[in-house]
């Protein structure tokens, strides 16, 4: 008796102890527990640090059409051997110079600046005798001011933004596809964090099936060896008893691992460490008394979408890489408004009234000359466009293979489940009836062994259709993008 016991303990202390601790805890439903993940999880947490910075790098190609200002400052200081006796010996200047330019979608630069210019002239002593000589020179200080408009325009590789607009598409484009393949990325992990609630909650389950199964087996071996004492039974029940103890003790510790293991998943979703985990959890069997909605495909799901994105870049890059391969042919015309005086104020006031302009037309032409290479970059991209159809096509394919398989298996796993239910209340029909029938001797504790088993496996059938339920639901949320990736607030 003495040796039934200690099996008894040895292997329903660690669960009790697990049971306690679960008492202790508060409950936790599977919402509240991804809400946990959602707020601690490293792996949630570096997703959607990705996923933003993915958008706000992108915003740095838009800057292309963005107004820049520039301002510059020279200092000019001459002091080379004069020429003649009216050339300065010294000259020093100070050129101040702002402007605002501006890139527009049409592929026009507009650019609006503003120079003023200080020079001061340094003479030497006239010689006497030419008194006239000193109205001959320019004055020894001046100012030109010079506000300007330059207009350029490309004719070919950036005319209506050409090649600018499509690096710039090309750059969002690509960000949004990373965008969507990290928020699919977070998504996967709430799935997986929700499989893991649910596995926990599965292998609490059974270790408590093996725990019962152990208290049943051990009392029906002590109710044999009393028997056996009394020679109502063989000595082979006994030993049949004997190593059913030993067997459901050894399935107990397999579950309890199990459970450990799952524990330990758990919370690492959740981001903490170890495998203690006190509260409790819901029951698997509630849900599967519940009626279930039929699932329903409500998007494209974002793998696919971040292909899509990823075939529009693709084709930019390629549209790109043909306006890069053209000449180019552009125009451009500045107009400046000068103004010369002897102070600053002066200066400026003459160039604001513009009676001293200078106009200035252009055009310029650039056309590259190894055709073979830029032919041969050009094949790359457009493999790589051929490469992204592709990828497209087979992201399609397999997302509308995995909802078909989807609703196949929900189908399937509510038949499955239905019939398990009826299985199970015949298994548990049968048990009852065997239990009479072993306590009247009609039967071998073998037998009456495998009746319970048969029970016990059919309980936990139900309970892992059940779990496949769930996955099924949780995948189509994840397929959906049903599940909350940003951080509570």
């Amino acid at each position: 008796m003495s040796n039934v016991v200690r099996i008894l303990l040895s292997a329903l202390l660690p669960a009790l102890a697990s049971s306690v601790l679960r008492a202790e805890g508060a409950a936790l439903t599977a919402d509240e527990y991804l809400r946990q993940v959602r707020d601690r999880s490293p792996a949630i947490a570096a997703s959607r640090a990705a996923r933003t910075g993915i958008g706000l790098k992108a915003e740095e190609i838009g800057m292309v059409y963005s107004p820049l200002f520039n301002a510059g400052y020279t200092f000019y200081d001459d002091r080379k051997e004069s020429l003649s006796l009216f050339s300065p010996e010294r000259t020093r200047s100070d050129s101040w110079s702002l402007g605002l330019s501006i890139k527009w979608l049409t592929g026009t630069t507009t650019t609006l600046s503003y120079g003023l210019n200080y020079a001061k002239l340094f003479y030497a002593p006239m010689p006497p005798g030419l008194p006239f000589g000193s109205g001959l020179l320019p004055p020894d200080v001046s100012y030109d001011a010079r506000p300007s408009l330059t207009v350029s325009q490309s004719l070919l590789r950036d005319f209506m933004g050409g090649i600018t607009n499509s690096g710039v598409q090309k750059v969002r484009r690509a960000a949004a596809a990373g965008e969507k393949a990290e928020t699919y990325r977070g998504m996967s992990l709430m799935f997986q964090a929700e499989m893991a609630y649910w596995q926990l909650a599965l292998a609490r389950r059974t270790v408590e099936f093996k725990r019962n199964s152990l208290e049943r087996t051990i009392r029906l071996k002590e109710w044999t060896e009393r028997r056996a004492n009394l020679r109502l039974a063989d000595s082979a029940d006994l030993l049949q008893a004997t190593s059913a103890v030993k067997l459901r003790e050894l399935d107990l510790r397999m579950a309890q691992q199990d459970e450990a293991n799952a524990a330990r998943q758990f919370n690492t979703f959740r981001g903490t460490d170890g495998s203690d985990a006190p509260e409790s959890l819901e029951d698997i069997g509630d849900r599967l008394n519940q009626t279930p909605a039929d699932i329903r495909q409500a998007q494209e799901r974002l793998d696919v979408q971040a292909s899509r994105e990823a075939l529009e870049s693709a084709r930019l890059a390629s549209d790109e890489t043909f306006y890069r391969s053209l000449p180019d042919l552009s125009v451009f015309g500045t107009v400046v408004s000068n103004g010369h005086g002897t102070d600053a104020v002066g200066a400026n006031d003459s160039a604001m009234e513009g009676r001293w302009p200078t106009y200035t037309v252009g055009v310029a032409f650039i056309a590259p000359l190894d055709i073979f290479k830029l032919s041969r970059v050009r094949e790359g991209y457009n493999l790589d466009l051929t490469s992204a159809q592709e990828a497209f096509r087979k992201s399609q394919l397999e997302a509308g293979q995995d909802w078909s398989n989807l609703l196949a298996r929900w189908g399937d796993v509510q038949t499955r489940i239905g019939l398990a239910r009826e299985i199970l209340k015949i298994q548990e029909e049968r048990l009852a009836s065997e239990q009479k029938r072993f306590e009247l001797g009609r039967i071998t504790t073998y037998q009456y062994l495998t009746a319970e088993e048969d029970f016990k496996s059919a309980q936990l059938t139900l309970l892992r259709l059940g779990l496949e339920r769930i996955s099924i639901q949780a995948q189509a949320r994840m397929y959906n993008a049903g599940y909350e990736t940003n951080e509570r607030r």
